[in-house]
């Protein structure tokens, strides 16, 4: 199949065509053959350079689907990775998203917006007696905040003083395995379990045992403030430490709750016993079973 230049694209595949013309006819021209075609190359390099460095997320998509090009992908793939190669069978191109606010006659009530959409105070008020919620505000375009904004609406038009709080939101990516987080991603304390440690997860199939999978706990050294994980259905397992972030539960009270057996929230098990040892400076079980014998006054 031809491949036709992208705009874009179109001074490196109009420097590519001068050398493939220069190869093919090479005795027509009165010229050191090996120097201009180390030159043009060199051109080609310091183009690609210039071109591919700059490219916004919608030229990056319109790369990534023209499978034709491979050299525009191994260059984007070596400036992002710092020239590791990185070979998969999907790519997953996040563009990100911006509010809708044209259009809809937000200047007949005197609200203005900007890129990020429309600003709102604590309790999502616009203006008087007009509130915003969803991707329009701009502070979490998620589906369930949206919802979740609806309810804050709802109780302050019913008269209820009700600020709206995203400590603990929670955010998934619905590849296999999920990715997911909630709340901080950095904090003075953390630890991590990994899924293939946690007991009988190879009830569930014996891949689990091999799994790449993991939660990390982030902490401020009496509770949750943060949590990422990757593994078998993350999103659903994660709730606990959201209700945790949300509620501000104590570790203490984290560490004496009682966990299903076998299921993947026995992860929490490790990994806050774990986050204990880490805030007392004490050296962390070297397995789920040192895990469950490990004492903080051991």
């Amino acid at each position: 199949m031809e491949s036709h230049p992208l705009d874009f694209e179109k001074p490196i595949f109009e420097l590519q065509r001068r050398l493939q013309d220069l190869k093919d006819h090479s005795d027509e021209h009165d010229v050191d053959l090996d120097s201009a075609v180390e030159a043009i190359e060199a051109k080609i390099r310091e183009t690609r350079r210039e071109v591919y460095s700059n490219l916004s997320a919608w030229q990056r998509v319109q790369i990534a689907r023209h499978v034709q090009r491979p050299f525009a992908l191994d260059y984007i793939e070596r400036c992002f990775t710092n020239w590791i190669e990185l070979r998969g069978d999907r790519l997953l191109v996040a563009t990100g998203r911006r509010p809708r606010v044209e259009g809809i006659g937000l200047e007949t009530v005197g609200v203005e917006a900007d890129a990020h959409g429309i600003r709102v105070d604590e309790h999502l008020r616009a203006g008087e007696r007009l509130w915003a919620i969803g991707d329009v505000n701009g502070i979490w375009p998620l589906t369930h905040v949206g919802e979740y904004e609806a309810d804050v609406v709802a109780a302050n038009i019913a008269g209820d003083t009700h600020p709206a709080n995203y400590e603990a939101v929670p955010r998934v990516t619905y590849t296999d395995p999920q990715a997911v987080a909630v709340g901080a991603l950095e904090a003075p304390y953390s630890a991590t379990a990994p899924v293939s440690e946690v007991p009988k997860t190879a009830t569930y199939t014996h891949a689990y045992a091999e799994s790449n999978g993991f939660l990390t706990l982030l902490s401020d050294g009496e509770r949750l403030t943060g949590a990422y994980a990757l593994g078998p259905e993350a999103g659903e397992w994660m709730q606990q430490a959201t209700l945790a972030i949300r509620a501000h539960v104590p570790l203490e009270v984290l560490s004496d709750t009682i966990q299903p057996f076998p299921s993947f929230s026995g992860i929490y098990d490790a990994a806050v016993m774990a986050l204990r040892m880490e805030i007392a400076d004490k050296p962390r079980p070297a397995t789920p079973m040192y895990s469950q014998m490990a004492t903080l006054e051991g």
